[in-house]
């Protein structure tokens, strides 16, 4: 780089490591960077190349074309009079952090000065409320990004003395950006683990000079390269790639791969059971699993505990089974935990998991940030081994996937849904710190329990409101109810019986149908029972009902009559009742999980409100603006909202390369149709078992009801195979082709 270069960047770097140690202010000192910048002429050119700069709206290049650098900025404007932080930190945003970036990678003498200029512009999201800078949300993701990518940049660079430091912030700040920039087609929670597997690779390195890190780079990128639903933020990983580091040394992976708890993890860990997940099933096992002297680990890819409660956290985003029955039997849980309301939040949730996690001490063996990618067992060892996404291994006797039924989005195969231009999130990629809606035009596609209770949440906030509904939700009242400490701790005492209550049920609550079928009473009594069941509220009218209402087509349609005639007397507008609340059942009563509502009706009956029935209109595709329908209509919108749900029961799993000893994926296996023995295991597929998975009373039960039977019975099978000196257990072949017919369904090898 030429000296006059050189010594511009030591001036820049002086004055403004001055301006903050005096002051501290950040726009001040961006705003000292950019005028002494323009004193010498502008910036110098970090001589590596050259391509289009980018700017937060613009497309971003392919990662090859990533590979040389931003232009320099301009030279500085006039201070503009109005908004002049907003002016100062999109300038710093858009132009100065894009061209340090590849420059701190250069081998130049210009590097090594820009490094604290570097780590003080990351430094400045501290001081900047991002939010306050206007109203575009795009913008804000943008700004956060920029400053926290050059705190990861500059890492590499940093004195032994300030390493651990720096390390905890970028890995920090790679959560920040998870949690703020969920933008559902990009993918930005596989982006964050490319970013934490930087950070580990750079650690690695530390503490293992002979690490080839460009062949563990490259496989990574090439992965991206690979992906084109996240091209638009690709350029940063290739940024990021040390290709000044030696790339002649060992063809090993990092020996450590670090968590957000900061704990190490080896790079092979031998565990008597491995579990996938660390939501209601896996931290149960996990306890039960201790209890009987197994080493066991969870591997979970989200930063906390709560499985599906971990992720969701959308507007209204709460549970549907009321407390203490949507939580643990377990004793030194529930007696020292009280909750605020019948019917908790995810944020309390959130907390209750958080809560459990203290008091069985379960993040010891937890390996938190980290997603299972394959699993393959070994028949002449009677192991599994399971691959993460951190190029570390876990050998298990006995393995879990207890991903849930909730694990792999689905998402609109719109044309053009790239191209949309205002705020979209998928309802589970909700961004924590939440989205500002206030006076947008809002559309929410899906009208499962998220979509009801995404509107009832939006409504206030939003100018307008269009639902895209395939079919209408059977909803039910919720029937929400304040609870205070007091009257929980008198209850306490109650709760043995309401757990072994809820074993004996058939759904896993503390009630089940009733005896009676629903012609044993005539048409009064029969809607003095209806109307019981409807005041108390949640899944009484479902659960709790006739015995016959999902046995019996007639009596399904009695409830369904019901049900309609509460629903429709809540809707004003002819055209909107009978979309929401048909005369004809749109499927049988009780044979999908029903939605609790609160307002959600009142909500629809508002002016402000549409719906758009996508069997008769479907959408064609996207534009910049809006949704475009089968009829020629562009639906306006400023927000899109996908409550879209999951490829349910199976994705999560399927979406795992899971492999027999035949080589025969699991995929493959049930190829022709699903299979289990009892939703515990399935055949071929030695020492694997399921949770609340696939065949299993999952969706139509109490999770934690569910999950518990389960659990002791995984428990109790691992523990008789040790007993008996065995190692291996399967579901049969038997069992497969007829599980009625009195076939053993299991067996220990």
């Amino acid at each position: 780089m030429p000296t006059k270069a050189v010594a511009i960047v030591r001036a820049v770097v002086s004055t403004v490591i001055g301006h903050y140690r005096t002051a501290g202010n950040a726009l001040e000192i961006a705003w000292n960077a950019m005028a002494l910048m323009g004193r010498f002429g502008g910036w110098p050119s970090p001589s590596i190349g050259e391509s289009e700069l980018i700017g937060p709206d613009e497309r971003r290049p392919t990662p090859s074309q990533a590979r040389s650098s931003p232009a320099p900025p301009g030279p500085c404007p006039q201070r503009p009079l109005h908004q002049p932080e907003q002016w100062v930190t999109n300038f710093f945003a858009e132009q100065i952090a894009p061209w340090m970036c590849p420059v701190l990678q250069a081998d130049n003498e210009c590097k090594m000065h820009l490094l604290p200029l570097a780590r003080i512009i990351g430094n400045m999201r501290k001081f900047v409320n991002f939010s306050s800078l206007g109203d575009s949300e795009k913008l804000h993701r943008y700004l956060t990004e920029q400053f926290g990518f050059l705190t990861i940049f500059s890492l590499p660079h940093t004195d032994d003395d300030t390493a651990a430091e720096q390390l905890k912030e970028a890995f920090d700040f790679v959560q920040e950006f998870a949690e703020s920039c969920a933008r559902d087609k990009h993918n930005p929670p596989f982006l964050a683990e490319c970013f934490r597997t930087i950070l580990t690779v750079w650690h690695g390195q530390k503490h293992n000079p002979g690490l080839d890190v460009n062949f563990v780079m490259e496989d990574f990128k090439s992965e991206i390269e690979s992906r084109a639903d996240i091209s638009v933020f690709d350029h940063y990983l290739t940024w990021a790639l040390p290709v000044t580091l030696p790339t002649h040394i060992a063809d090993t992976v990092p020996n450590h791969a670090v968590n957000s708890h900061g704990a190490t993890e080896p790079q092979c860990r031998k565990v008597d059971v491995a579990i996938i997940g660390g939501g209601f099933s896996g931290c149960y096992l996990l306890h039960k699993l201790r209890k009987q002297k197994f080493s066991a680990v969870i591997i979970e890819a989200a930063s906390g505990l709560g499985g599906v409660w971990q992720w969701n956290c959308y507007p209204g985003a709460r549970v549907d089974t009321s407390v203490p029955l949507y939580k643990y039997s377990i004793e030194e849980a529930w007696r020292t935990w009280n909750w605020t309301e019948k019917l908790p939040t995810t944020s309390e949730l959130q907390k209750y998991f958080e809560h459990v996690d203290k008091v069985l001490d379960l993040s010891k063996d937890v390996i938190y940030n980290t997603k299972v990618t394959d699993a393959a067992f070994d028949d002449a060892t009677n192991k599994w081994t399971i691959q993460t996404d951190k190029h570390s291994r876990i050998e298990a006797s006995w393995f879990v996937p207890a991903v849930g039924f909730a694990a792999k989005r689905s998402f609109p195969e719109w044309p053009g849904l790239d191209d949309f231009q205002g705020v979209i999130h998928h309802s589970s990629f909700w961004p924590h710190d939440g989205v500002d809606l206030r006076d947008k035009r809002v559309a929410v596609v899906g009208t499962g329990s998220t979509g009801v209770q995404i509107m009832q949440e939006v409504s206030p906030q939003a100018k307008s409101l269009v639902l895209f509904q395939r079919t209408p939700n059977l909803t039910l009242p919720l029937n929400q109810a304040k609870l205070t400490k007091e009257e929980q701790d008198l209850e306490k005492n109650s709760y043995p019986d309401k757990y072994e209550a809820r074993l004996l049920s058939k759904g896993g609550y503390d009630f089940s149908p009733s005896d009676l079928g629903t012609f044993d009473h005539n048409t009064e009594e029969r809607r003095a029972f209806f109307q019981d069941k409807w005041d108390k509220g949640g899944f009484h009218f479902w659960t709790g009902a006739y015995r016959d209402l999902l046995t019996n087509l007639d009596a399904n349609r009695e409830a369904y009559s019901f049900w309609s005639s509460k629903i429709r007397s809540l809707i004003r507008d002819p055209t909107k009742r009978e979309m929401l609340a048909p005369l004809k059942a749109p499927h049988p009563f009780g044979t999908k999980r029903p939605a609790l509502f609160r307002n959600f009706y009142q909500v629809c009956d508002q002016d402000n409100f549409s719906i758009v029935d996508v069997n008769k209109t479907p959408v064609t595709n996207v534009l910049s603006n809006g949704i475009v329908t089968a009829d020629g209509t562009t639906h306006e919108v400023d927000a899109l909202i996908l409550a879209t749900g999951f490829d349910a029961i199976t994705g999560g799993l399927k979406a795992i390369n899971i492999l027999n000893s035949a080589g025969e994926n699991l995929t493959k296996s049930w190829s022709n149709g699903t299979w289990t023995n009892l939703d515990l295991m399935t055949a071929d597929f030695p020492n694997m078992f399921f949770m609340y998975g696939p065949q299993g009373p999952t969706a139509l039960s109490n999770g934690p009801t569910c999950v518990e039977v389960q659990g002791d019975w995984i428990a109790q099978a691992v523990a008789s195979a040790r007993e008996a000196g065995k190692q291996r257990m399967r579901a049969t072949r038997a069992a497969r082709k007829s599980a009625e017919n009195g076939y053993e369904g299991f067996v220990f090898e």
